[in-house]
């Protein structure tokens, strides 16, 4: 299998090369495309690499996450950073940018394969907010173009704050090892101030909010996906629930397991009671999601 495509098409010349052809959006490409729309924190990693472990599903790193340096372009840092590229035109017409990117995407892409982009809530808004609608650019565009969106939501906002806040000290955001000091809770504890998890698990409660609030008003009917699903013995029925959804099918072996493993976050959190104690007092409506 070809890793890039070849869509080029160079003619060189002794004297002088002919300019390169800028790749044009494919209407196969969006055909075998999908969106996974997701928070931090919400499994997204799990759940991708599962797909293309159980479909052969590609996936790429976060295509508009700027922090993402890949060195095979899947990104929209690298698509700015392109030579002759008008970085003040590429804002003042975002929707003509948005075609633009994920036509240089997919010519990066596998020829066969189908393709999953991840989309987080925050990356959405990178193109800005379409006027009309004030809904983000690139979920406006995503929706006329009308791929399929499977929205994970992991309902525990809390637990979610205290994964974020526990993967930002220790710098690890994936673990693909069952007994290592992720997985097991054990190693160094951390202290978390109880009001930034708090703040933390109620800005990720507002972001699913908002984000089905612009599906919504962009008339998008996705997939709701949960994580905690996920990661329960119910999980194969989740992952076939999205394989129909998008068309794909494929066998879910009984004792299939993820690519990642489900980190104890809580557990290495030195006032975990101190955090529960608080939250219950100060927001008891996160009480209820709370599956820590």
């Amino acid at each position: 299998m070809k890793l890039v495509k070849k869509r080029t098409g160079q003619n060189l010349r002794a004297s002088s090369p002919a300019p390169v052809t800028k790749p044009q959006l494919d209407f196969e490409d969006l055909q075998r495309s999908f969106v996974l729309l997701s928070n931090f924190r919400s499994g997204s990693h799990m759940f991708k690499l599962s797909l293309g472990k159980l479909s052969g599903i590609f996936s790429s790193a976060e295509p508009f996450n700027y922090s993402v340096n890949h060195e095979t372009n899947y990104t929209f840092r690298n698509f700015l950073s392109e030579p002759d590229r008008d970085v003040v035109a590429t804002f003042a017409d975002s929707s003509r940018t948005m075609y633009d990117f994920l036509a240089y995407y997919y010519n990066h892409c596998p020829d066969s394969n189908n393709i999953l982009i991840d989309l987080k809530y925050s990356q959405s808004y990178a193109l800005g907010v379409d006027e009309n609608t004030m809904a983000p650019v690139i979920l406006s565009e995503v929706a006329k173009l009308k791929l399929p969106i499977v929205h994970l939501v992991r309902k525990d906002t809390v637990a979610q704050a205290v994964s974020l806040l526990v993967s930002e000290k220790t710098g690890i955001f994936i673990e693909t090892k069952k007994n290592s000091e992720v997985t097991k809770g054990t190693g160094q504890k951390f202290w978390l101030d109880p009001n930034e998890v708090l703040r933390v698990a109620k800005s990720g409660q507002f972001a699913v909010e908002q984000a089905s609030r612009n599906m919504d008003i962009l008339g998008i009917k996705p997939l709701v996906v949960f994580y905690e699903d996920l990661v329960s013995p119910r999980a194969a029925d989740s992952y076939r629930r999205a394989l129909r959804f998008l068309n794909h099918y494929s066998d879910i072996p009984q004792d299939f397991e993820p690519p990642t493993v489900k980190q104890n976050s809580s557990a290495r959190v030195a006032n975990m009671d101190e955090i529960l104690n608080y939250i219950s007092q100060s927001d008891p409506s996160l009480v209820g999601t709370m599956n820590l």
